[in-house]
C-alpha cells in the first residue's frame, strides 16, 4: 500500500513527503508545486453576480477538487471578516486566473502559507506572494 501511495503521489505531482491531514483529503505542497497546480486546474465555468466572497471561495474549493485529476484540489482559505460581494464570469479558466481576478476585484492579496492559498485584505499578507496571472 505504501508503494502504491508513493507512486500515486509522484504521478499526481505531489511531493513524496507531503503531509496529509488525518481524515481529510488535503495535501500540503511546496509553493512551486502549488503554484503549478493553480495553473493546471481548469474550472469549467464561473458565474458570480453579487456573490459573497465566502460563497465564491467555497465554490472554488469544491470545483478545484472536482477538476483536479487527483481529486485533491487546492486548499483556499479566506482570512478576512469583511463582507465583500463580487461579480465575475468566465469559462474554461485556470484556477490561478480566477483567483487573481477575484483578488483584484475584491482588493485581496493571495499568498502561499503551509501548503494553502491564503486570501487576505491587501496590506495584511504574509508568506510568499503568488505572481498575478494576466487579466484579459
Amino acid at each position: 500500500m505504501k508503494k502504491l501511495l508513493a507512486i500515486a503521489t509522484v504521478l499526481l505531482g505531489i511531493v513524496p513527503w507531503a503531509a496529509r491531514g488525518e481524515g481529510t483529503n488535503q495535501v500540503s505542497l511546496l509553493p512551486g508545486d502549488l503554484e503549478k497546480k493553480l495553473g493546471d486546474i481548469v474550472i469549467p465555468e464561473v458565474h458570480w453576480k453579487s456573490t459573497p466572497l465566502k460563497e465564491a471561495v467555497a465554490f472554488l474549493n469544491k470545483e478545484a477538487q472536482a477538476a483536479d485529476p487527483g481529486k485533491v484540489g487546492v486548499p483556499i482559505v479566506l482570512k478576512t471578516s469583511a463582507e465583500i460581494s463580487i461579480s465575475f464570469s468566465t469559462k474554461k479558466s485556470s484556477l490561478k486566473f480566477i483567483l487573481s481576478s477575484m483578488c483584484k476585484l475584491a482588493g485581496l492579496t493571495m499568498t502561499i502559507e503551509d501548503g494553502k492559498i491564503i486570501l487576505t485584505k491587501k496590506g495584511k499578507a504574509g508568506a510568499e506572494a503568488v505572481p498575478d496571472a494576466p487579466v484579459f
